[in-house]
C-alpha cells in the first residue's frame, strides 16, 4: 500500500504485510487510521502517521472482497455471500449479516452511519439497519453483477453500478430508480462522488466518465 502527500507529489508511506492481492483500503473517519483486506484473508488496520500496523483482524473464511468504515467507527466487510460488521472500538462486538445469494463485491455507508449498502454478484441491492442487523429492502438493481454502490454524501440517493454497463441513481426514500446513465462500452467497476456531491466519476476498462450532479438531470461532462 502506497500513502501519497497530494500537496508534496510525493510518497510518505509505504506499508507491507499482506500476502496476496489487495482487494479494498478504507480511511477512519478522522483520517488518522486506514484499513485494508486482501486475498490472505485478514484485515489490517494502520497508523498513517507512522504507517505502523497496530491490528490485524483475522477469522474470516475467504478472501475480503469489499469493505467500508462508517463515520461511527463500524467496519463492514464482504467475504463469499456474508457480510461482517465489527465494532473498532468494542473488541468483540461482530454481526453477520447474511441474505445475497452470490459473491458480494460493495459495501457502503450512508454519511450517518445507520444503513449500510451491498451489492453483488447476484444484481441484488440489499439496504440494512446496521443497530437492528435488519434488511430494510431488497431489489433487483442490474441485470448482471453489481460491482459498485455509494451513497450521495448530501442528498437522500443510492448509486449502483455493473457489468451491464449502467450506472443507477436510486431515491433511497422510495428506492425508485432516478436515472439511469449509459455510455461505458464496457462493466463498471468503480465510482466516486466528489466532495460536495456535484460531481460523480464512474469507471470501466481504461476510461472514467464525469457527471454533473448540479442540474435537475445528471449530464456527462467528460470522458
Amino acid at each position: 500500500i502506497t500513502l501519497w502527500d497530494f500537496q508534496q507529489q510525493a510518497v510518505r508511506q509505504t506499508l507491507q504485510g499482506h500476502n496476496g492481492h489487495l482487494w479494498s483500503i478504507s480511511f477512519t473517519p478522522d483520517g488518522q487510521r486506514l484499513a485494508s483486506s486482501a486475498e490472505d484473508q485478514t484485515i489490517r488496520l494502520w497508523l498513517v502517521k507512522t504507517g505502523q500496523c497496530l491490528r490485524v483482524l483475522q477469522g474470516y473464511n475467504n478472501r475480503i472482497r469489499a469493505m467500508a468504515i462508517s463515520s461511527t467507527g463500524l467496519l463492514a466487510c464482504a467475504t463469499n455471500d456474508q457480510i461482517t460488521l465489527r465494532n473498532l472500538v468494542v473488541e468483540h462486538s461482530v454481526t453477520q449479516l447474511k441474505q445475497h445469494t452470490g459473491e458480494v463485491y460493495s459495501v457502503a455507508f450512508t454519511p450517518d452511519g445507520n444503513w449500510l449498502a451491498s451489492g453483488g454478484n447476484d444484481g441484488i441491492v440489499k439496504i440494512w439497519d446496521v443497530n437492528t442487523a435488519h434488511c430494510l429492502q431488497s431489489f433487483r438493481a442490474h441485470r448482471g453483477r453489481i460491482f459498485k454502490v455509494l451513497f450521495h454524501p448530501t442528498q437522500p440517493l443510492l448509486i449502483s453500478a455493473g457489468s451491464d454497463g449502467t450506472t443507477r441513481i436510486w431515491d433511497i426514500a422510495t428506492f425508485r430508480c432516478l436515472h439511469t446513465l449509459t455510455g461505458h462500452a464496457g462493466w463498471i467497476f468503480s465510482a466516486a462522488f466528489s466532495h460536495d456531491g456535484r460531481y460523480l466519476a464512474t469507471g470501466s476498462d481504461g476510461e472514467i466518465k464525469l457527471w454533473d450532479r448540479s442540474e435537475e438531470h445528471t449530464s456527462e461532462l467528460q470522458s
